[in-house]
């Protein structure tokens, strides 16, 4: 048995011997940075290297600011190196960056990829000047140094060469200097409106180095104002800093001094806005000019309606609104008045409408004045006579200095249950001959009423709005009612109300009249005829 044992553990010693366990560490990347602190003109070096002796390098080089770099590039063989140098220059006083990334690739396994992420930032000053005699003076000590030899000499020498190094107080006053004349006096730009600094178009933040900025505002804006922000409270800024366009103005520069202490900049500011369309139009006599607006195209979105280009009359490129049923333009006279036309499909103006927007169901109608034979008519007791609607905050949001005209003739409708009616709304109304002066509006008096009351005896919920007339969002004329709390519009057929008992009254005496006249008139003629007969008879007996 124990001779058994001592074969089996050989044999295991054996395969193990011949099979050993190969166990990789994953490579790291080291970095070594000769120095941070340089003069103008001198270099420094960053040494980049993966732990791998058989490893490469693969990484891009970004240089800013005051340093640049020999490359942009590291690259390197697999077995041909594991590390690489970049040499670094400073340019000019300040401060650089050197930016490294990019991977190794070790060959331990298939992961062995260390990612390189690193950023290295250099400060550079102005070389300080010396004097030849002071130059000298050092020269000959280091010489009696030499010849005397001695470690404590030779660390004077180069305590001695580190302090005429050193800047001196003036040269560190304009290292300063030239510091903050790179830094904007101003440090932040709000572009707002003149008669509401609440309202913000944008905001620009300053950067180094940089005085130049552009600023692109909303359309049909006439001024905006800037609000600037300055890095300190004894900063003075001059220049103009409100910016107004012409009317055919889309463009204008504004150049604003700024000033702290021995630190003078120029600041330059492009201010734009996009380029708008100009078409007018005349409504009752007056021109009214196009409003283009994003706020309008957002707006009319909601209700499925599109912003359509053309080219009118002039050679200009307008614009206006469809749902492909319904085509309309939102103008403003000098005045801010708002109107909103319907246009035929040659986009020639058809008449100034009043749209009721409904934003609970999306839709939309187009109303304007009844047909003249019907204005004199009642409707549940109701006259004919202008109607405003309320302006919604998302409508008023297009422009708040637009004033919107939302006045229409039309009959209020109240106390009247509405049916459906072959498609169509029909807005019950007085039929039955009542012997009063006044058609009432108790239920009892009218069919459409009756037919408003369940079986129970209770009357239904009444329905309070509008007949007007006008179009709906589908392009179809005629009756609407229009519900004043949802502002939803439907179809109708309206039925006025029949004369009073006064107007029948006359109507009865003006048929008696035409009654008689009629009779004696037939009487007359028979009479005649009879008389031409006997004078024909006489005749031929003759």
């Amino acid at each position: 048995m124990k001779k058994f044992i001592r074969v089996i553990t050989c044999f295991c010693a054996m395969v193990i011997a011949l099979n050993p366990l190969q166990i990789f560490a994953l490579s790291t990347i080291g970095y070594n940075v000769s120095k941070k602190s340089l003069y103008v003109g001198e270099t420094a070096t960053i040494t980049i290297s993966i732990s791998d002796k058989q490893g490469s390098l693969d990484a891009n080089v970004s240089a800013s600011g005051a340093v640049s770099s020999d490359t942009s590039k590291i690259l390197t063989i697999p077995g041909a190196g594991n590390s690489y140098t970049i040499k670094v220059t400073a340019k000019s006083v300040g401060t650089g960056t050197i930016s490294v990334s990019g991977f190794g690739l070790g060959t331990g396994s298939a992961d062995d990829e260390p990612v390189i992420n690193q950023t290295f930032t250099f400060t550079v000053t102005e070389k300080p000047k010396t004097d030849s005699n002071n130059n000298n003076t050092n020269n000959n000590a280091n010489n009696n140094s030499n010849s005397s030899g001695g470690n404590s000499n030779t660390n004077n020498d180069i305590e001695k060469e580190k302090e005429a190094n050193k800047p001196t107080a003036q040269e560190l006053a304009a290292q300063e200097l030239a510091r903050r004349k790179q830094i904007p006096l101003i440090s932040k730009i709000d572009f707002v409106n003149p008669d509401n600094s609440e309202q913000v178009y944008g905001t620009k933040t300053t950067e180094k180095d940089i005085f130049s900025y552009e600023f692109e505002g909303p359309k049909n804006v006439s001024s905006i104002k800037l609000n600037l922000t300055k890095i300190a409270d004894n900063v003075t800024v001059t220049g103009s800093d409100l910016v107004e366009f012409g009317e055919i103005e889309f463009e204008k520069t504004v150049i604003l001094s700024a000033v702290q202490d021995e630190v003078a900049q120029e600041i330059k500011v492009k201010v734009t806005r996009p380029v708008t369309a100009t078409t007018t139009q005349q409504v009752d006599g007056v021109d009214t000019k196009i409003v283009d607006r994003d706020e309008a195209d957002a707006f009319l979105k909601e209700f499925s309606f599109k912003r359509e280009v053309y080219t009118d009359a002039n050679g200009n490129e307008s614009f206006y609104y469809t749902n492909d049923s319904v085509r309309v333009q939102l103008t403003k006279d000098t005045s801010n008045r708002a109107f909103w036309l319907l246009l035929d499909e040659n986009n020639q103006v058809v008449r100034e409408v009043v749209p009721v927007f409904s934003e609970a169901s999306h839709t939309v109608s187009f109303l304007w004045e009844a047909p003249e034979e019907v204005q004199n008519e009642k409707h549940q007791n109701q006259s004919y006579a202008p109607h405003t609607f309320e302006v919604s905050e998302s409508l008023q949001a297009i422009d708040p200095t637009l004033v919107f005209n939302t006045t229409v003739g039309a009959w209020k409708t109240e106390n009247i249950k509405i049916e459906a009616t072959g498609g169509q709304t029909e807005i019950g109304s007085p039929t039955a001959e009542t012997d009063s002066d006044e058609v009432s509006d108790s239920p009892e008096q009218t069919p459409e009423a009756e037919a408003n009351t369940d079986t129970s005896g209770e009357n239904t919920d009444p329905v309070v709005g509008f007949l007007a007339y006008g179009m709906d969002s589908n392009g179809n004329e005629g009756f609407k009612y229009i519900d004043q709390v949802s502002n939803t519009s439907m179809a109708a057929f309206a039925s006025f109300d029949i004369v009073d008992n006064f107007h029948r009254t006359w109507a009865y005496v003006a048929t008696g009249v035409a009654g008689v006249v009629s009779v004696a008139f037939l009487a007359y003629f028979i009479l005649e005829r009879r008389k031409v007969k006997d004078l024909i008879q006489k005749h031929n007996s003759f």
